[in-house]
């Protein structure tokens, strides 16, 4: 049975909404919020007195934003609560989340972006990242290789700014250093988005495929119909506009 085009958009009105990746986002730091009632771990007080002059600094390119910069920064909220640290944490993660699940729409459909966006931001994986204040290395890190994706992937002058933001993932943790290489293929994420599948309908419609199975009916009933034009040209003798005719449905 075909589908009417107010049918089809009614389908087109039921697409997650734009908020979806701040949604995401704010579930993500929804279920690792405990973290702000925790304090400083072994690990991050070296990073602390490195800021204070305790200890030797760190020099670039070697972490030198995640360990140096950023608790050189962050000095100013003294070490009474680490709070300030976790929240600064949650934040970047809930960037990251809802920049993935932007990415991840380009590809798919709102819905399977979401999904995935949110294994990611609620998985348990990421707890040590999160609840440790010296895991900021490697929040950041994914942040900005998130972004550096975003950036590459336009056409626009902005790209030009994809090798700054991968330079500074670098100076927050070097495990990311093989990033180009994924990204010289131009597939996948470089790749551009795939056109929606198109249903030729009765009477002419052209339907998105991402509104739904609406048209399967009358795409089913317009093969049926060419099926019997071109038996009957092929029976009163008509080749040639056969021919013609195979090649307009092509």
């Amino acid at each position: 049975m075909s589908a009417s085009p107010a049918s089809g958009q009614r389908q087109a009105s039921f697409a997650p909404p734009r908020a979806g990746p701040l949604l995401v986002a704010a579930a993500a730091i929804a279920v690792f919020c405990g973290s702000t009632r925790y304090y400083f771990g072994q690990d991050d007080f070296l990073g602390l007195a490195r800021a204070r002059h305790l200890a030797p600094a760190l020099r670039p390119p070697w972490r030198w934003l995640s360990g140096q910069v950023y608790f050189d920064l962050m000095r100013p909220f003294g070490t009474v609560s680490a709070a300030p640290y976790h929240v600064t944490s949650l934040i970047a993660h809930g960037l990251a989340v809802a920049l993935l699940a932007h990415l991840l729409a380009r590809r798919f459909s709102p819905a399977v972006a979401i999904a995935a966006a949110l294994l990611f931001g609620a998985h348990p994986a990421i707890y040590t990242a999160l609840y440790s204040v010296s895991g900021i290395g490697e929040i950041l890190a994914g942040l900005l290789v998130l972004v550096t994706i975003a950036l590459a992937s336009r056409t626009d002058r902005a790209r030009w700014l994809a090798p700054v933001a991968f330079a500074l993932a670098l100076l927050c943790k070097e495990s990311i250093v093989l990033l180009p290489l994924a990204l010289l293929p131009r597939a996948g994420w470089l790749a551009a988005p795939p056109a929606p599948l198109a249903h030729h309908g009765q009477h002419g419609h052209v339907w998105d495929g991402r509104h739904g199975h609406a048209g399967y009916g009358d795409a089913e009933h317009g093969a049926v119909r060419d099926g019997h034009a071109r038996t009957s040209d092929a029976r009163h003798g008509h080749p040639c506009q056969s021919r013609r005719h195979c090649h307009h449905r092509a």
